[in-house]
Order: C-alpha cells, then structure tokens, then sequence
C-alpha cells in the first residue's frame, strides 16, 4: 500500500498552534483529522504555503473544524517567521491571503521571532445582539480583514464556555468572539485588557 508522506512543521504565536505545511493540497476532510489533538497531530489550524502560483507568497488557512477563515493574525505572523527563517532575504515579506495582501516585518533573536502586521484599517459594523442563557447579550463587531464580536461586559469563565460557541455561529459565516476586561497596570497611564478568545471553527483559544 502506497502511503502519503507529508512533511510538516508546528508554529504557535501566543499559543494559537498551526501545522504548517508548503504546497500541499488540503481538503475539510484532512484538515479536521490533522488537528484532532487525540488521534491526529493536533493544532488550533492548518497553514498552507504556496510560493509557486504568484509574485508573493500566498497564506491559505483552515480551521480545525475544516471551515475556510479569510484570514489569521497569529497564523500569519508564523507564516512570515517560517519564511525568514527559510532563508526569505528581506526582513519584511507580503504575503497573499484572501483578505488581500498583508505586509509583515520580522525581526529575529535566535530561535525567537517578532512579527509586526499591516492588518489594515479596521471597521467597527453593526452591533450584534445574541439573547441567549435568559438574557440579551450586545457586542461590537469589528472587521479586520476577518469578522470580530467584541464585548467588556463581566462573564464568568464557565459563562463564557456557553455563550462562546452561540455567538460564534450566529452570523452564517461564523465570526470571532472576544470578550476583555480592562484592568489597571503599574504603569502611571492605561491599562492591561485580558482577552478570552472564541474562535469561531476552533473553540476556545489562547491567542
């Protein structure tokens, strides 16, 4: 029986986790059995990169439910770190995505490395409203080349764990949920924001 080798590596950025793997077809299928932290290899994601169709590299990304994100912030600073450290020459790399091309300088210490992204513009939309667990529940949506719910109202950890995954999906296309709590710093102006991400197509992330 011929077996299929592919050859891959794991990147995280704050904890959000990926298999990164160069030009190699993916499908729902393979994705969600790749990130199974049970029976596959296990991350938030799957990154592919192909540097053979285009003028720049182009970042495509799958959740670990198999879904198709427009775009990841922590997913494409491991993508502009693993080209550097491939040898890319430029310390500043575009990268092609489905939200338009996103322009990342890295800057390396030995294995560390910090990504700084043009995430472009971003868009604030219509408030989303979810009534849910006996309650209505208002978040600001924000785009940033994919689509955020954004809320500093106080939820406990287990609340947060029920109303996650329903605010997730309650547009069709799914969105990202963040919900922060601003706390003071040592420092003698602004603040600390705690941030708990749900992301939608993964769950409950670090980053």
């Amino acid at each position: 029986m011929k077996e299929n080798v592919v050859r891959f590596e794991k990147w995280e950025g704050l904890g959000n986790d990926f298999i990164l793997v160069e030009a190699v077809p993916m499908t729902a299928e393979a994705a969600r059995r790749l990130c199974d932290r049970r029976f596959g290899i296990g991350a938030d994601g799957v990154l592919v990169i192909d540097r053979e169709r285009r003028e720049r590299p182009t970042m495509h990304v799958w959740n670990a439910d198999g879904s198709r994100p427009e775009m990841c912030g922590n997913g494409i600073r491991c993508v502009a770190a693993y080209l550097v450290s491939r040898g890319t020459p430029q310390k500043a790399v575009t990268i092609a995505t489905d939200a338009g091309d996103k322009r990342c300088e890295v800057t390396r210490a030995g294995d560390r490395f910090d990504v700084l992204v043009g995430m472009g513009r971003a868009r604030l939309g219509e408030p989303l409203v979810v009534t849910a667990l006996g309650a209505e529940h208002r978040f600001a949506t924000v785009d940033v080349g994919n689509p955020h719910a954004v809320t500093f109202d106080p939820y406990t950890e287990d609340a947060i764990d029920e109303l996650g995954p329903i605010v997730a999906t309650t547009p069709a296309e799914g969105i990202n949920v963040e919900f922060c709590r601003a706390r003071p710093t040592e420092q003698a102006e602004g603040a600390c924001i705690d941030v708990t991400v749900w992301e939608r197509g993964v769950g409950r992330t670090l980053a």
